[in-house]
């Protein structure tokens, strides 16, 4: 049964390739929050007048200037990952696609052409894919038809030998 390209409902359809980014950008993000953090903070120290002055009340003015900064970049976390995932998903799930096509392709299975989502990236490479997988084919049938007359061939000759 083919497949349709349209179908796309898992959430990580290359667990490597989308687990890797994923890390990249909570990494990428943990090291915002710790650096605004920090520059918030010296920020806020050399604003006040005093920056050596680490007393409670300066420390309570800091945070409550960068709470909602620090807010912020904890809200807009979640948007990141899940904006990561969906970019990724627009180029490994066409590479995903194209190694079953291929498995198929390698034991013989014939599968319509590859057409992959509006907005996928590689969109050239099914296009190319399309190509091989049809002098594959032409190939196959072209195998098939040597060997029958191969078959053929070997039949007329015992045929002929045996009636002479």
């Amino acid at each position: 049964m083919a497949r349709t390209q349209n179908n796309r409902k898992r959430i990580f359809v290359d667990r490597s390739v989308q687990g890797a980014l994923v890390r990249r950008v909570l990494m990428h993000w943990v090291v915002f929050f710790i650096l605004a953090f920090l520059f918030l903070t010296a920020w806020q120290l050399l604003i006040s007048g005093d920056p050596l002055n680490f007393s409670s009340q300066a420390i309570r003015g800091i945070w409550s200037n960068c709470i909602p900064i620090l807010v912020t970049l904890v809200v807009l976390m979640p948007i990141f990952v899940r904006d990561t995932i969906r970019l990724s998903h627009r180029f490994s799930g066409p590479i995903v696609r194209l190694r079953n096509e291929l498995r198929d392709l390698a034991d013989g299975k014939v599968n319509p052409p590859v057409n992959f989502r509006e907005g996928d990236f590689w969109q050239d490479l099914a296009g190319e894919f399309n190509r091989v997988a049809e002098v594959v084919r032409q190939n196959q049938c072209e195998s098939s038809e040597q060997r029958a007359l191969a078959s053929a061939t070997k039949a007329s000759e015992c045929l002929a030998e045996t009636t002479e």
